[in-house]
């Protein structure tokens, strides 16, 4: 689902995912944003796609949002295990990483094709040392490993994550 966000009441614009397929976005812009947007004085108004890019300070653009940052950090505290697929470790995005910080107890899984790049991240989220990590092969991919973090060398589409 995809939702937009009117800023100034914060009523959300809500498209369903077989509606998001098919939209004409032309259409959309006319019908949907464009009477949504004003910025006359008196009368300011805008919709903004619900999706906010690595900042560090995240706005609260409504209460949708507060609801699936602590929904996520619930879902990671319960899971078993924590797989980890296109992310980049910002440091803008310091809130997801305190959560995942927290969750070191848990066995982590990080697929991605730059497993050194990973590496620096995660000496600066955990303070692992580069040479702390054991090499091993997972499923055909080269692979390090420290205490409960998993980093494999792959695609996604590589990895068969039931067997993680």
């Amino acid at each position: 689902m995809m939702n937009y966000v009117d800023i100034q009441n914060k009523t959300e614009i809500k498209i369903e995912d077989q509606e998001y397929c098919s939209l004409d976005i032309i259409s959309f812009i006319e019908n949907q944003l464009t009477p949504n947007i004003n910025f006359e004085e008196d009368n300011i108004k805008y919709s903004i796609p619900e999706f906010l890019p690595p900042i560090k300070i995240k706005p609260v653009l409504s209460k949708t949002f507060i609801q699936t940052w602590y929904k996520a950090e619930q879902k990671m505290k319960e899971a078993d295990k924590i797989i980890i697929v296109g992310y980049s470790f910002n440091k803008s995005d310091e809130h997801f990483n305190s959560i995942l910080h927290e969750c070191i107890s848990k066995p982590i899984f990080i697929i991605d094709t730059n497993v050194d790049n990973v590496i620096k991240k995660m000496e600066k989220l955990y303070g692992f040392s580069s040479n702390s990590y054991m090499s091993m092969s997972i499923q055909g991919h080269s692979a390090k490993r420290k205490s409960q973090l998993t980093i494999i060398q792959a695609n996604a589409h590589e990895i068969n994550f039931q067997e993680l």
